[in-house]
């Protein structure tokens, strides 16, 4: 049936977005915390802080997104 293989597609396609957010928040945090560290010369605690802070931002996106009803 048409409407359940494009149902299929739409929860991949938001899996695949849940993950991407996911990854990107990390790498987006992990590149401020780097730059804060050659600005400052904190390293690596503006690289650890981001990690840390991508995580939580991206986890919270992820949990977000997986959990949205249509």
């Amino acid at each position: 049936d048409a409407e359940s293989d494009t149902e299929t597609v739409k929860k991949g396609l938001d899996a695949y977005a849940a993950v991407g957010t996911l990854i990107g928040g990390i790498l987006l945090f992990l590149g401020i915390g780097w730059l804060g560290d050659k600005f400052f010369n904190t390293s690596p605690w503006g690289i650890v802080t981001g990690i840390i802070f991508g995580a939580i931002v991206g986890f919270y996106q992820f949990v977000r997104i997986a959990n949205k009803d249509d």
